[in-house]
């Protein structure tokens, strides 16, 4: 749905604009709109798969936009004949879209652009291609994501004694089992969770505490497998034994989510995924003892039989909905409060939300203006440090060099209206950009100035290519750039944070946030 109601704008037409429109056109955006002033013309047939011969003289714009549909009639297409210096002549003409993306963009343009969509917090990606080397800029306040589809495990089974207090239908259950049967065949189908609550709360009651530390939590599962090895259930009992006498744990992103101060106070310009959050914090407060999220319905294939293990589900299933119809009713009481209808967010987001609620992230990007006026000195520092392979046959300077150099390439576009390399002053241009250059590693005051510099091959390299757009890093630019692009109109998974930069001469690529 997010992907089939979004609107995308995509300033350029070159091999850069359509190899990232592609990769959006394909999965069926909704709709996409290519601002763009040039014609088609012969230097185009070389690099840029979406246009023709017989299109030479064309409006370049509705010619990629007529491709792009053949390629998917379900996508609608719009195109506008304008440079991006034009279109920006009335910026509220950017408020309404998903994402603008901006291909090939320098200088002042790129600024200004930058400036109005982070305060309309519309999200831009500013794509950049310049012969073999590309560059990628994120921007947006910040990005709320539901599914962050984490690799630590947060499986919770609420088998935890004081979990179980409140889960009183899970513990009948588990107790109902005899782990003392002397049917062999019967013990050996007792579902792992059972035997896990079983165990620990015999634990308790004979220690008077639950198991600390490693040594004794590895005592405790040992007992426990005492002469069970044979079995399958107990061994599986055993590895996910912690998630019975430790407290469950909260993900370190989920945490730094609840505690932000955001989610304690929302109000009705932060949207809907703080009130949310508001809600899921009363939940903890109050029915989760200030300790536990809601029943989650995850919960691992176990070796059992068929009737425990739906029997178990159901039980699972039925609480997690009474918990997500608890955390909808906190919701509707802190809607209300801040001037929002109770119905603002529909059953199945707030259903989406509390589902993977143990997999929350916000992650928050720097504005261009902030990069620029107060970089974070330390991470640029940092990446001067990194190890380097020394003496190559070609000169393989630090990839932060390169970072810099686009900084460069700006400040050149602003005084001059091109890119440096893009006429006949060539030489003129090398110096002219690596005084420019100099002039950006002053500016952001690094410690170690005299061992942070940008080497003369980085600018060279700049002005040889002199913007020029080579397929073979246009569509890897396109693929890194898509890939962005979905994860934030998905809110799935979450991109990097907030600059990319790839270094096509021996293929090395730079994240950075600065």
């Amino acid at each position: 749905m997010r992907i089939e109601t979004s609107h995308i704008c995509v300033i350029g037409g070159g091999p850069t604009a359509t190899e990232t429109l592609k990769n959006l056109v394909l999965p069926n955006c909704g709709e996409f709109t290519v601002v763009d002033d040039a014609k088609v013309e012969v230097s185009d047939l070389g690099n840029n798969f979406f246009v023709t011969k017989q299109d030479l003289g064309r409006s370049r714009a509705e010619v990629v936009m007529e491709n792009m549909i053949e390629m998917n009639p379900a996508v609608k297409g719009n195109f506008v004949v304008k440079s991006a210096a034009q279109a920006c002549e009335d910026m509220s003409f950017f408020d309404n879209f998903t994402i603008v993306v901006a291909t090939q963009l320098y200088g002042d343009v790129y600024s200004k652009l930058a400036d109005y969509l982070f305060g309309k917090q519309v999200p831009l990606l500013a794509v950049r291609t310049n012969g073999f080397l590309g560059g990628l800029r994120l921007q947006l306040p910040e990005l709320c994501v539901v599914e962050s589809h984490a690799d630590d495990d947060r499986t919770d089974l609420y088998c935890h004694p004081e979990q179980l207090e409140i889960f009183p239908e899970l513990k009948e259950f588990f107790l109902s089992y005899d782990l003392n049967s002397k049917d062999s065949a019967y013990v050996e189908d007792i579902p792992a969770p059972a035997i896990m609550a079983q165990k620990t709360l015999e634990f308790l009651k004979e220690k008077g505490s639950l198991p600390s530390g490693f040594s004794e939590g590895t005592a405790f599962k040992e007992s426990m497998l005492k002469g069970m090895t044979h079995t399958t259930n107990f061994p599986e009992a055993a590895k996910l034994l912690h998630l019975a006498y430790n407290i469950p744990r909260i993900g370190a992103d989920t945490e730094a989510v609840l505690k932000d101060p955001s989610g304690e106070k929302p109000t009705k310009e932060g949207g809907v995924f703080w009130v949310l959050v508001r809600a899921l914090r009363d939940f903890i407060e109050n029915e989760g003892k200030g300790k536990f999220l809601p029943v989650s319905t995850k919960i691992p294939d176990f070796h059992t039989d068929p009737k425990s293990y739906v029997t178990m589900k159901q039980i699972y299933k039925k609480k997690a909905e009474a918990d997500c119809a608890r955390v909808g009713e906190y919701l509707k009481k802190r809607l209300v409060e801040i001037g929002m209808k109770e119905d603002s967010v529909d059953e199945k987001n707030l259903q989406r939300f509390v589902k993977n609620c143990r997999y929350l992230h916000v992650e928050t990007f720097r504005s261009l203006k902030e990069e620029c006026e107060s970089p974070l000195t330390d991470e640029i520092q940092e990446k001067f440090w990194e190890y380097s392979e020394g003496e190559c046959p070609i000169p393989k300077p630090k990839l932060i060099e390169w970072y810099l150099a686009f900084r460069g390439m700006d400040a050149f576009h602003s005084k001059n209206g091109r890119l440096p390399g893009s006429n006949d002053k060539w030489e003129d241009d090398k110096k002219e950009l690596g005084e420019l250059v100099k002039s950006v590693v002053e500016k952001i005051n690094l410690e170690d100035a005299e061992d942070c510099q940008v080497v003369a091959a980085v600018v060279e390299e700049c002005c040889r290519y002199g913007g020029s757009e080579p397929h073979v890093t246009a569509a890897f630019m396109g693929g890194v750039a898509s890939q962005a692009a979905l994860k934030i109109i998905l809110e799935q998974y979450y991109p990097f944070n907030h600059t990319f930069i790839y270094e096509g001469i021996h293929c090395q690529c730079l994240t950075l946030k600065c």
